[in-house]
């Protein structure tokens, strides 16, 4: 259990930089728990941010949500603080058709993403 507060603890401090920055409501307010939850914070001085998604007893595995405020000609790198992945997507795409995200019910996910070419891996623990 120590571990898993560890980790938790470690990709806060890689995403606090971001709370006093622009956030985005990326789908409606839910009612239910049928409902996905997502929301992103935006830092539009450096186009770095991270999306963050839940999904509690949804019947629909797969959401996409569109990212505003994103340089549609850029391309942006995504990591998972948790598992590592990291994944590339065009700007355009994240304006237009979205950024797809596939949960399992009971589920969230973090991920981080920076212009690619800027993107920085940190670890958070040597703070």
């Amino acid at each position: 259990m120590k571990d898993q507060v560890c980790q938790h603890v470690d990709v806060f401090k890689r995403i606090r930089k971001y709370l006093c920055e622009d956030y985005y409501l990326l789908l409606p307010q839910a009612r239910t728990l049928e409902s996905w939850s997502a929301w992103r914070f935006h830092d539009p001085t450096t186009g770095e941010g991270f999306v963050q998604a839940f999904r509690v007893r949804s019947p629909e595995q797969t959401r996409s949500v569109i990212l505003k405020g994103i340089d549609p000609k850029s391309r942006y790198q995504f990591s998972d603080p948790y598992s590592g992945e990291t994944f590339e997507v065009h700007g355009a795409e994240l304006t237009s058709g979205g950024l797809s995200l596939d949960l399992p019910p009971l589920s969230s996910r973090v991920l981080v993403y920076a212009v690619a070419g800027n993107a920085v891996l940190v670890d958070c623990r040597r703070w």
